[in-house]
């Protein structure tokens, strides 16, 4: 039977099932972008779940069929346009970047440094700081469907959220170049003669499908606890 966590907002959920710790993105019509609710719910959920001998395996996913759309854009736009501050926004650029990092501490890093495995499963689009959040899980599971981009130079921002250094660790040069055969530094492809690394789609949704089982065969599994 689940259990649940209380994480203050309707915007992040969590519970327990087993020996698995859920934390799901309650924000569907937004595309699961990020809230202020919603870090505060991981700063809530995740020593609860890091301190309950019961859960061996923590699983992150989203409602409504993605995983998290970064930073809430359309939020953002709404109050420039409007000419005020955002609640609880610091208004000046060191207050805003000190902010910034708390905010990423809180997600990103809390979970790259959690002390049990963590499980990202992308129903859907990962773009943004919800891409850095996927990426500092241990283990990343997507749909046929997922979208994975980093989409910050679409709004003319910089990679937050750890995303600029999780994805050079996990996807650098010569990872890289020992999926498509190429050498570091070397020119890229022609659009002809380009190469590709793409998800099989029998095994992209096999994989979401049994993400749970996986799951969970892992929660059985671990050590920890």
């Amino acid at each position: 039977m689940a259990r649940t966590i209380d994480t203050g907002t309707d915007d992040l959920l969590a519970r327990v099932e087993g020996h698995v710790g859920v934390i799901a993105f309650n924000r569907p019509e937004r595309r699961n972008a990020l809230s202020d609710a919603v870090y505060d719910g991981f700063d809530a959920a995740l020593p609860v779940l890091a301190a309950d001998p019961e859960v061996r395996v923590v699983l992150v996913t989203g409602s409504g069929g993605a995983f998290c759309a970064g930073g809430d854009v359309k939020q953002m736009n709404e109050a420039n346009q409007a000419g005020g501050e955002r609640a609880g926004r610091p208004s000046g650029l060191e207050d805003a970047v000190d902010h910034l990092r708390r905010l990423q501490r809180q997600v990103s890093l809390a979970l790259h440094q959690f002390p049990k495995p963590v499980v990202a499963a992308l129903p859907g689009a990962a773009a943004g700081a919800g891409l850095s959040i996927a990426l500092a899980a241990d283990i990343r599971l997507a749909a046929e469907r997922a979208v994975l981009v980093t989409a910050f130079a679409n709004v003319g921002a910089s990679g937050d959220f750890g995303g600029s250094w999780f994805l050079t660790q996990l996807v650098g040069p010569a990872k890289r170049a020992s999926c498509t055969g190429r050498r570091p530094g070397s020119p890229p492809p022609s659009a002809t003669s380009a190469s590709s690394i793409r998800y099989s789609p029998t095994t992209a949704s096999t994989r979401l499908r049994s993400t749970g089982a996986t799951t969970w065969r892992l929660g059985r599994r671990s050590p920890s606890g």
